[in-house]
C-alpha cells in the first residue's frame, strides 16, 4: 500500500557528510613501490584479500560504507588501486588502467548524459524506429534555434521547458509560453512541456531508475529493480502565466523542491501541506508501481516494468554505436572489465500509461536526507559492487600488463568478408525454432576461441553477483537486437548464449 506519510529522517542519513579528496589520477605502470598515508602498501593489503579503493572525487558516507562493507579499504595512493570511484581528470585513464582495476565510468557515455547530445541520439534512433516516440518534441540550441522560434510562434499558448545541455539538479530550467522570448546565451535543448502526466493525490512524479551498462562489446545492460519516485511539493495545475515560474508545481526535480522546503518563509507552508495530505515527497519505485496497479488507474491493464525496460533498452542501443567507437579508442573492451557507467535514468509516467524520457544523469545522487534514500541507495551500491568489482589481483609489471591487454582485447577479423558471415550465420542460428537451435548452437559453444571462452564465463559470473540488479541486455527474448545499428559479433554470440541457456534450464 502507498504510504503518503512524510518518512521521518533517517539516523544515518541526518549526519551524510562529503568526504572530499583533492588528488588528480595519474596511473603509473611502474614497479615503484608506493604506499597509503598509512605506510601499508596497497599491494600487500591486496596480498592479503582485503582490495583498496581509490576516490577521485567526493563521496557520499553511503559510497565509504558500501565499499568498507563489501571488503575494501579506502586508500589515498592515486596509481595503486583496484577500485577508482568518482571523476578522473585523465582522459586516457581507462586505457592506462592495469587488469585488476576498474572505474565507474564509461568513455562514450556523454552520447547519453548531455542533455543536447541525447536529445540527437534519441531523435536519430526515432526516425530509424519510428514505433518509438519515448522523448517530448525537443529542439537542440543554438542549431534548431530557427526552428524553434518558427515553432513556438506557429503554437503561441503552448507551452516549453528551456535546460541548459550541461545544468543539472534544475538549475537553469525556465519554463516559457510559445509567445516568449528564449533568452538562455548557452547549449540548451527546448522540449514541449508534458501536458497529461499521471497524477497520485494531485501530485506530479517522475522515477529516477539506476542502470548499469557493465561493457558495450557486447552490449551489456543492467538496471536495479528499486528506485526512486519524486513527487512535486505543490499539487499540479496546468502551466498558466500566473504559475509559469512555480518550478514546484511543474518540476519533479528533488534539489528543487527540497530548496523549496527548506526556505524558512515556506515551513509553515509545508507544514500545514503535509498535515492536510499526509504526503511523503519520496516513495519507492516498486510502491508506487504498485499503488497505480492496484488502483486500476488505466483503463487496461499495462505492464509498467516492461515499459521502463524498453525505453532504457532503446536509449543504450541508440548510443551504442558512438560508445563503441570510443570503447576502441580507450580499449576498453578488454577482459578483465577496466570500467562500467552507473547512470541514473529519469522518466515521467503519462496517463494514457506510456513513459516520456527527462534525462540520463552521469552522476545520480548516492545521498539523502530520507528514509527511503538509505532504503533505496544502501544496498544499490552493495549490489552495484558486487555486480562490478574487479578481481582481487593487482599486475605491477608493465610489460605483462601490455600482454594481458593485448591477449584480452575483443578479437578484430583481418578478413572482414568472412567475419561478416559468421554474423550472419550466428544471426541465422538464433532465428531458428527451439528443437534446431538447440541442436546448431551447441556445436558454436563447443567450439569458442579461448576469449569467446573468456567472454562468456564472465557473462555467467554476472548473473551470480547481480543482487537486485536486472540484466535487461543481452536476454532470452532477443527483443532488442533488431534495433541495433549494427549488431556485432559479440552481441550475437552473448544472445545465442542467454538463450541456450534459458531454453536448457
Amino acid at each position: 500500500m502507498l504510504n503518503f506519510t512524510k518518512p521521518p529522517v533517517n539516523p544515518k542519513e541526518q549526519h551524510l557528510t562529503k568526504q572530499k579528496s583533492s588528488n588528480k589520477i595519474n596511473i603509473k605502470c611502474d614497479s615503484q613501490q608506493e604506499t597509503d598515508t598509512d605506510n601499508t602498501p596497497v599491494e600487500q593489503k591486496i596480498k592479503t584479500g582485503r582490495p583498496a579503493v581509490f576516490f577521485a572525487c567526493a563521496a557520499n558516507k553511503v559510497v565509504h560504507e558500501a565499499f568498507s562493507q563489501m571488503g575494501y579499504d579506502e586508500t589515498t595512493n592515486e596509481n595503486k588501486f583496484n577500485y577508482l570511484w568518482g571523476w578522473p581528470s585523465a582522459a586516457d585513464l581507462v586505457k592506462r588502467l592495469q587488469p585488476g582495476q576498474m572505474v565507474n565510468q564509461m568513455p562514450g557515455q556523454v552520447q547519453m548524459t548531455r542533455k543536447d547530445n541525447l536529445a540527437n541520439t534519441i531523435q536519430e534512433f526515432i526516425r530509424k524506429y519510428p514505433q518509438f516516440n519515448f522523448i517530448p518534441k525537443t529542439f537542440i540550441l543554438p542549431n534548431n534555434m530557427l526552428m524553434c522560434q518558427s515553432y513556438m510562434q506557429q503554437n503561441p499558448k503552448k507551452y516549453f521547458i528551456v535546460k541548459e545541455a550541461l545544468a543539472n539538479r534544475g538549475e537553469g530550467i525556465q519554463l516559457l509560453r510559445g509567445n516568449m522570448q528564449i533568452e538562455t546565451q548557452v547549449e540548451a535543448v527546448v522540449q514541449e512541456y508534458i501536458k497529461n502526466p499521471l497524477l497520485i493525490n494531485g501530485y506530479k512524479f517522475d522515477f529516477r531508475i539506476y542502470v548499469v551498462v557493465l561493457q558495450v562489446d557486447p552490449l551489456i545492460v543492467y538496471y536495479y529493480q528499486e528506485g526512486i519516485a519524486r513527487f512535486a511539493t505543490t499539487q499540479y495545475s496546468k502551466p498558466t502565466l500566473k504559475t509559469i515560474n512555480d518550478k514546484t508545481v511543474h518540476l519533479t526535480n528533488y534539489s528543487v523542491n527540497k530548496n523549496y522546503m527548506d526556505d524558512e518563509d515556506s515551513d509553515e507552508i509545508i507544514e500545514t501541506q503535509i498535515q492536510q495530505e499526509n504526503f511523503a515527497f519520496k516513495q519507492k519505485m516498486t510502491t508506487v508501481i504498485d499503488h497505480i496497479q492496484s488502483n486500476l488507474y488505466f483503463a487496461s491493464e499495462i505492464d509498467i516494468y516492461k515499459k521502463i525496460e524498453e525505453v532504457i533498452q532503446a536509449t543504450i542501443i541508440a548510443a551504442e554505436p558512438k560508445m563503441a567507437a570510443q570503447a576502441l579508442i580507450n580499449r576498453s573492451n578488454a577482459l578483465p572489465r577496466k570500467c562500467f557507467g552507473m547512470y541514473g535514468f529519469d522518466l515521467i509516467l503519462l496517463n494514457d500509461g506510456e513513459f516520456k524520457l527527462l534525462e540520463v544523469n552521469a552522476n545520480p545522487s548516492t545521498g539523502g536526507d530520507t528514509q527511503v534514500d538509505f532504503e533505496v541507495k544502501d544496498p544499490l551500491f552493495r549490489d552495484l559492487i558486487s555486480l562490478t568489482q574487479p578481481k582481487k589481483y593487482f599486475v605491477n609489471d608493465k610489460l605483462r600488463v601490455q600482454q594481458v591487454a593485448d591477449e584480452n582485447e575483443t578479437p578484430r577479423e583481418k578478413d572482414q568478408r568472412a567475419f561478416s558471415q559468421k554474423i550472419r550465420d550466428l544471426k541465422a542460428l538464433y532465428c531458428l525454432d527451439e528443437s534446431k537451435f538447440k541442436i546448431e548452437s551447441s556445436k558454436i559453444l563447443r567450439n569458442l576461441s579461448e576469449y569467446e571462452e573468456k567472454l562468456l564465463k564472465q557473462l555467467n559470473i554476472d548473473c551470480k553477483k547481480h543482487g537486485n540488479f536486472k540484466r535487461i541486455i543481452p536476454n532470452a527474448s532477443g527483443d532488442y537486437l533488431e534495433f541495433f545499428e549494427s549488431a556485432k559479433y559479440t552481441d550475437w554470440l552473448a544472445a545465442i548464449a542467454v538463450k541456450a541457456k534459458y531454453i536448457k534450464e
